[in-house]
């Protein structure tokens, strides 16, 4: 019964993402130093979704397109943890696609472009995060080096 999986640097073919709605068992699902989700994920209607899916853990990534953002977090959609580090490319718009996992109890951010809008005169940022049926407004102060 596989109940982790992980890909590093991976570089499989398109259409990949699909077939992990078929891992029964799936609880922990870790993508780590990835140029590409999937670079071609089927139409939304044929993706299924991990029903047992525990933890989604994305480190040293690139997201490229909205469109396979949308189809991970779809498959992903009874998470319960996700694990967000130095997600190159993602940003509020693409990360607003997560709203579908409701189920999210744990969420940690770290090293991503979520919450920044590039202004230079506006001191504070804002993130907001629905969680469930709850949705929380974060000021985040513009931190520099």
């Amino acid at each position: 019964m596989l109940e982790e999986i992980m890909f590093i640097d991976h570089r499989m073919d398109a259409g990949w993402i699909a077939t992990l709605s078929f891992c029964g068992n799936l609880k922990t699902l870790r993508r780590i130093s990835c140029k590409k989700v999937d670079p071609s994920p089927r139409p939304i209607e044929h993706l299924g979704s991990c029903p047992t899916l525990e933890t989604l853990h994305l480190q040293r990534c690139q997201i490229r397109d909205k469109e396979s953002d949308n189809a991970l977090f779809l498959v992903c959609v009874a998470v319960r943890d996700i694990v967000i580090q130095d997600y190159w490319g993602m940003h509020n718009e693409m990360f607003a696609s997560a709203s579908i996992c409701r189920r999210v109890k744990f969420l940690s951010l770290e090293g991503t472009g979520i919450g920044k809008k590039g202004g230079k005169n506006n001191p504070y940022e804002y993130l907001t995060l629905c969680i469930g049926s709850q949705c929380l407004i974060y000021e985040l102060p513009d931190l520099r080096y």
